[in-house]
């Protein structure tokens, strides 16, 4: 249980860390009850935190856009609150009106700091600042990270924890980043906790895992899924759910991106494709809505990758695609050599994006690749 204490009042602008002044990290932290079906995630973290032992180190592990990064921010709440207690349910809870939850709505915590790519563009090498935003920098460490763990907490450190120093897309951390955070993550200073947070373990040296507690997140089931587009307003078609994969996030990237447009201009021109008819606009449309929404995603921020969010986009459109197969090859129970083979022509495709062919090529080909896949009946 987190000890109470006077209330302190909120810092002063200058006592605030630059990154949180001029960068917002996130546009709202959630809490925990904000968090949809990831029950056994925060059961081991609080488990920890009730303890009296919390780890100083954690590896927040799983599919993208589940929640890893929301429940580390709902976390950081709890830990950086002196006022933080047990509810009526037993489980550790913070009043939204403390001053603490002020700062952190206001995104003007000094002691919590999120660590993301887009950080690059307030470093102050000015390479960095420069560079496109592909992946986490070692001066991004350097000064996001380690320098802000090396201070004393600025409110004093009278909560479960004093700093919270949160890392998203921690598998996109340069191996120099990872080397250099070594040390701190094996011994940070007193009060301090380092969550990471991660697509994949397998960008992440050894050395990092050894350090870090893990915690694995899991998609959705349907009927959560089904509960978080309502509380969002969504009401995706089946097909955009299966496509989502139990991501929320990924859901609402979906919806963000307007891939129900896309879903209906490429529809027919799949299904002519999967009849072994041509669909000659097929390679120039997949095109276009690839570069429209990549434009659309680096609008806001001059030093974004164009290419990173052109892949982000290819990849989602081809999660689109594959999912049209799928619905136009569902009556071909007989020809299950076709449907694999346009699967494979989809994975393919993917991976000559990955080599940075120009889309239209790889679409044009792939339309190729639907229509030779032709039905081989097999016996039964």
């Amino acid at each position: 249980m987190a000890k109470k204490t006077t209330r302190k009042k909120a810092p002063r602008t200058r006592d605030i860390a630059p990154e949180q002044q001029r960068y917002r990290a996130y546009e709202r932290a959630p809490y925990l009850d904000d968090i949809i079906a990831q029950d056994r995630a925060i059961d081991q973290f609080m488990r920890a935190l009730a303890s009296g032992r919390l780890h100083h180190a954690w590896l927040f592990q799983g599919p993208r856009g589940v929640g890893k990064c929301s429940t580390a921010l709902a976390m950081a709440r709890i830990l950086l609150d002196p006022d933080a207690a047990p509810d009526l349910s037993g489980r550790i809870a913070v009043d939204p009106q403390s001053p603490v939850q002020h700062l952190i709505d206001a995104c003007g915590h000094p002691d919590l700091h999120v660590i993301t790519r887009r950080l690059a563009a307030f470093s102050r090498d000015e390479r960095v600042r420069r560079s496109k935003q592909t992946n986490i920098p070692v001066e991004v460490v350097r000064e996001f990270l380690l320098e802000p763990a090396a201070r004393s907490p600025a409110m004093g450190g009278s909560g479960a924890a004093g700093k919270v120093l949160i890392v998203d897309e921690a598998h996109l951390l340069a191996r120099e980043g990872q080397n250099a955070m070594l040390k701190t993550l094996e011994e940070p200073p007193a009060g301090t906790v380092i969550i990471l947070v991660a697509d994949s373990e397998a960008r992440l040296a050894t050395t990092i895992l050894s350090r870090c507690q893990r915690v694995a997140f899991r998609p959705l089931d349907p009927e959560s899924m089904h509960r978080f587009a309502q509380r969002h307003g969504i009401a995706p078609a089946e097909w955009m759910l299966r496509v989502a994969g139990g991501s929320p996030g990924e859901l609402l990237r979906l919806h963000a991106m307007g891939a129900d447009r896309w879903h209906a201009d490429l529809a027919p021109m799949v299904a002519r494709l999967v009849q072994g008819r041509s669909a000659p606009q097929f390679g120039t449309v997949c095109a276009a809505i690839i570069d429209e929404a990549a434009e659309a995603m680096v609008k806001p921020d001059p030093n974004a990758s164009k290419r990173s969010a052109s892949d982000e986009v290819a990849s989602v459109l081809l999660r689109v695609l594959a999912g049209l197969v799928d619905e136009q090859s569902s009556a071909e129970a007989r020809c299950r050599s076709a449907h694999a083979s346009r699967l494979e022509a989809i994975a393919d495709a993917q991976a000559l994006l990955a080599r940075n062919v120009q889309p239209v090529f790889v679409f044009d080909e792939l339309a190729e690749m639907l229509i030779t896949a032709r039905p081989v009946p097999v016996d039964l």
